[in-house]
């Protein structure tokens, strides 16, 4: 399953041989929310943090916390990923900006 903001990248993706319907059109926080798919209970997730923009990477694992949890309550594991790129200086900070984030969000619902 992959979300993407680019038209160009999900048909590039789509011809390569990903499944149409597992190919979303947007970025993650909507995807999440209310598109395709915030009713999977998705045991794992990978987030690419393009140019190591903590806030945005933040607000995509509070949409999938919320849509595992809304779609299945139950207090199962699941594993999360990202990658954070960009200004290399900071980026343990901004790992552990996300690891708190995470665990905050993990918490509360």
């Amino acid at each position: 399953f992959v979300a993407n903001r680019h038209a160009s990248t999900c048909q590039s993706l789509v011809e390569f041989g990903l499944a149409p319907e597992n190919v979303a059109l947007g970025c993650a926080t909507e995807v999440f929310t209310d598109g395709p798919f915030s009713s999977i209970p998705f045991a794992a997730y990978y987030f690419d943090g393009c140019g190591g923009y903590v806030p945005q990477i933040i607000d995509m694992i509070r949409a999938a916390v919320d849509a595992r949890f809304h779609s299945m309550p139950s207090r199962s594991r699941i594993a999360f990923g990202v990658s954070i790129v960009g200004g290399n200086r900071d980026v343990i900070q901004k790992e552990v900006q996300v690891v708190q984030a995470l665990v905050q969000q993990t918490r509360s619902s």
